[in-house]
């Protein structure tokens, strides 16, 4: 039967539920004379298109990540289980298939099988033998980080003494794809625990903030979020070695009684260790040359200073130091002492009162006095009881 409207060289069919044949009539008309006049030899061949009877399927694909994000080098498992009307599944990346039509109705993309922007097809068919089928694609996002998450460890690696504080640990920058939004987290561990994070440590390098006691790794993960998924890289883990050898037991002590000298005099300190021992002393944290057998040394220092040794258990300063330390006290007086009033008397007159001209004007301790007198050609002697300013 004529199919109405269909008068043009090409015909596209509706949605059909039933098989159906199609030909085409083709005629000339001239001066009102239409040929060929017999249908049958105006009709083209014919071809037939075949409804199979099953209804395509309804495609349930999922690849059970967020937003479909997936960090870069990892698998995923597409999930077509919850489709109806299907009982069979054939999976296609960008257009390949990947293997023959099968009643898995699961896929899983090994590590470096998606790339960024990567359409990921399942095709379900009705039945075995059927040509119909629904497609479900999705489109992947990829979420990785370009260059290498490294701690460098020429300058990373040390051995430090107990209580010392390490130097700041150094790492490579990287970037983010597709999507460059990085940030760090520090991480560290001891022994064979797991590693933890180190609270506000989210910086490119790390630098300590306190001493350190315990042998300790250290490793920095590389954040980058797209989307709302953070995937991360471990950098290699570097070791800050705590040294917990025996050192000897230093001690320190000075030639001045309570550790306390005039202004102007030496302090004699004797350092003691082991035998094979090597001393460094120090000044208010300031060396006072490189360590050596010498266990002695002669200093002139102010008031309140601090005197420390460090005692190695080898010669030549080798290996981690124990630490004796002596505040000092330097016992002062500043201001001129100074009197007046030379007089010349008569035999066995009073002399006038002997005046303070300057007064000291401040002494580490309490200031006290002491007269004294003395013929022409002999000794000073203190005058008893004259312990006043005048």
């Amino acid at each position: 039967v004529d199919i109405p409207g269909a008068t043009s060289l090409t015909y596209d069919p509706s949605a059909l539920v039933t098989t159906t044949a199609y030909r085409r009539l083709v005629y000339s008309t001239f001066n009102g004379v239409q040929c060929p006049s017999n249908v049958a030899s105006a009709a083209s061949n014919i071809v037939t298109i075949t409804v199979d009877p099953n209804a395509a399927p309804t495609v349930s694909f999922t690849s059970g990540l967020v937003n479909n994000v997936l960090c870069d080098g990892d698998a995923v498992t597409f999930d077509a289980s919850g489709t109806t009307g299907a009982t069979s599944y054939q999976y296609f990346i960008n257009g390949l298939s990947q293997g023959a039509a099968t009643s898995v109705a699961t896929f899983t993309a090994t590590g470096g099988t998606i790339s960024n922007g990567a359409t990921v097809t399942v095709r379900a068919f009705s039945s075995s033998s059927s040509t119909c089928f629904t497609e479900g694609t999705i489109t992947m996002t990829v979420n990785g980080i370009d260059g290498t998450n490294t701690i460098n460890t020429a300058s990373s690696s040390q051995t430090i003494c107990s209580g010392d504080t390490p130097t700041a640990l150094f790492a490579s920058s990287v970037t983010g794809t597709p999507t460059d939004n990085v940030s760090y987290q520090w991480q560290s561990r001891q022994g064979t625990n797991s590693f933890v994070d180190i609270t506000g440590a989210t910086s490119q390098n790390y630098t300590f903030s306190s001493p350190l006691f315990t042998t300790t790794g250290f490793r920095r993960l590389a954040i980058n979020t797209v989307n709302g998924v953070q995937c991360s890289t471990e950098s290699n883990v570097v070791t800050v070695t705590v040294s917990v050898g025996p050192a000897p037991t230093a001690t320190l002590v000075s030639d001045q009684a309570a550790d306390t000298a005039c202004d102007g005099d030496d302090f004699l300190f004797t350092a003691t260790g082991n035998a094979s021992s090597s001393f460094e002393f120090f000044v208010n944290g300031v060396t006072q040359g490189p360590p050596s057998a010498i266990a002695t040394i002669s200093l002139n220092l102010n008031d309140n200073d601090t005197v420390r040794v460090d005692v190695y258990p080898d010669l030549g300063g080798v290996g981690c130091p124990s630490q004796e330390s002596i505040t000092v006290r330097v016992n002062s007086i500043t201001g001129n002492n100074d009197i007046g009033g030379i007089q010349t008397i008569c035999f066995g007159d009073d002399p006038a009162l002997i005046t303070s001209i300057n007064t000291p004007g401040s002494a580490t301790g309490s200031i006290t006095y002491q007269w004294q007198s003395r013929t022409l050609f002999g000794s000073f002697n203190d005058i008893t009881g004259a312990t006043t300013l005048t």
